[in-house]
């Protein structure tokens, strides 16, 4: 089915749509089907013409369209052929579905990785964002890149609502060298929640990436080349990242900055919000640092690292450290840091930058992994670092209920030593739960994620109580961390309760008058043992 409408002066912000004096409402499960055949012409509007789209899906198939007017789509899922062709000098202006009927929600486009970018003006307008989404096409002879949804743009990108963001999920926004983005700020930019980067295709100069992870988290960089090259930016959280730095002197931000050609040196600035600040960072004296598979990392501007992270001159590329509305990355007050080559993949360790205020120890250690598994009714914990430079130890630590931990272990950290192991023996009973504390040379402090682990057996042991008849405290050998020690009258009446922290345990009874008493312990909510005392 082929639609299209025509209607002069016709606002392009009418709400409800209007089209030939009727009132249009979008019908759930509506499509529309757009051209179908390579260069033939499915769409062609002069300066002044006013076409909107309404229908739930709407199937932009090969062929051309010449856009020199204004077309206003509504609908809820836009799908680009890969062989489409959408050229001219008006503008696309993508609106909330709500505004022609629909349900309320983001667009979702897929761009197919279109070879030939869009070469017209687009407008956001939804505020409830654009989503990059692979769709399936209409099926039939329509080409479909299936797995694939890459956005390709060569004129003008204008976030023009607040809160109208462009998300990328796991696919890319990309700009020619002639693309421009416009409106961004604080409350609208371009979100890489995924894998997905925004990509500059090769330009010379600066150019600034307006990213950030989620509404209102707005991290700007800006790239300034010396040379013709292509740039992939995205931010994220630095859990996820590959660089899984950590550290109270840097912040919760990780950018993932890569070349099409790493020879063309750069100067680079990254702006973050304050929010994102760890405990000790101080924006005054901070700097951007580079990541290193190597420890310590000697490239940087002082030399002095201890750690995977550069150590650089204090100052450079940091910004203001907060960002208000209409604020964008300052390209004149900013002093960036210059990189004489880039990473030439995402997944390359000098892709990952972020941001420190201890040149020392930048981003004091890489716990890359921490696993654990249940060997014989014990927990064998094992876990591998990097930039273990100016760290003190670690302190593994366990608890029964994920919240309250208890030391187990301290371990020293050796400087020729990445892995390490432990095995605790008192782990028997139910799930288990583990972390590190990573402790510096300094005193200061991090955490690994938690560990849990399900124990399965179940068994007494050797247990023993003694002495019987006792005359003040009981002691029992052979608990285990976590269990549960009752102290009944010979009713079953509860009047003493203790937890097991080790394999001896002691109940002061002395304030128990003379009689007989029950010692009941509970491993894991199980039953395990019931002991009949005798005071005297």
């Amino acid at each position: 089915m082929k639609r299209s409408y025509k209607i002069r002066a016709l606002s392009a912000l009418a709400a409800p749509l209007l089209m030939s004096g009727i009132a249009q409402a979008q019908a759930p499960g509506s499509a529309e089907t757009m051209g179908g055949t390579a260069g033939s012409s499915a769409l062609s509007m002069v300066a002044g013409d006013t076409t909107s789209s309404v229908s739930e899906s709407l199937y932009i198939g090969a062929g051309n369209y010449q856009i020199d007017g204004q077309w206003n789509i509504y609908s809820k899922n836009i799908w680009i052929s890969p062989e489409a062709t959408i050229t001219g000098t008006g503008t696309i202006s993508l609106f909330n579905p709500a505004a022609a009927g629909g349900a309320s929600g983001p667009t979702f486009l897929d761009g197919n990785n279109n070879a030939a970018s869009i070469a017209v003006n687009i407008a956001l307008h939804n505020a409830a964002n654009l989503v990059l989404t692979d769709l399936a096409g209409p099926g039939g002879s329509w080409t479909d890149s299936a797995g694939k949804a890459n956005l390709a743009i060569s004129k003008e990108f204008n976030f023009a609502v607040a809160n109208g963001n462009a998300v990328l999920g796991n696919y890319d926004m990309i700009t020619a060298a002639t693309a421009t983005l416009t409106g961004y700020q604080p409350d609208r930019f371009v979100v890489t929640n995924g894998t997905g980067h925004l990509v500059h295709l090769n330009y010379t100069g600066l150019f600034i990436y307006p990213v950030g992870i989620a509404q209102g988290d707005y991290t700007p960089a800006s790239v300034n080349n010396t040379a013709a090259n292509t740039i992939h930016v995205m931010v994220q959280n630095y859990v996820v990242s590959v660089s899984a730095e950590s550290g109270a002197d840097g912040i919760n931000r990780t950018w993932n900055i890569y070349a099409d050609n790493a020879a063309v040196s750069a100067v680079l600035n990254l702006q973050h919000n304050m929010a994102t600040n760890n405990a000790s960072y101080n924006d005054a004296i901070s700097f951007v640092t580079r990541y290193s598979a190597t420890a310590p990392n000697s490239t940087g501007q002082t030399n002095l690292s201890q750690s995977n992270w550069q150590s650089n001159n204090p100052g450079p590329g940091t910004g203001s450290g907060t960002l208000t509305t209409g604020a964008t990355i300052a390209t004149a007050s900013e002093r960036g840091l210059s990189y004489a080559t880039l990473a030439a993949a995402s997944g390359a360790p000098e892709a990952y930058y972020t941001k420190s205020s201890n040149q020392v120890t930048p981003l004091p250690l890489d716990l890359i992994s921490f696993s654990g598994q249940t060997i014989d009714c014990s927990a064998l914990l094992s876990w591998t670092t990097a930039g273990t430079s100016g760290m003190s130890h670690f302190d593994l630590q366990k608890s029964i209920d994920g919240a309250s931990f208890k030391p187990v272990a301290r371990i020293a950290i050796q400087s020729s030593n990445s892995h390490y192991t432990y095995t605790d023996h008192e782990a028997v009973g139910g799930k288990r739960y583990y972390r590190l504390r990573i402790v510096s040379m300094d005193g200061k402090e991090s955490y690994s994620s938690t560990l849990s682990l399900n124990m399965n057996c179940i068994s007494a042991g050797d247990i023993l109580v003694y002495p019987n008849p006792l005359n003040s405290k009981i002691t029992i050998a052979g608990t285990h961390f976590g269990d549960q020690l009752y102290i009944a009258d010979i009713t079953g009446r509860t009047l003493k309760s203790t937890a097991a922290s080790n394999a001896v345990t002691q109940v002061d009874m002395s304030d128990l008058p003379n009689g007989m008493y029950w010692l009941r312990i509970i491993r894991d909510k199980l039953p395990l043992e019931n002991v009949k005392l005798t005071k005297r």
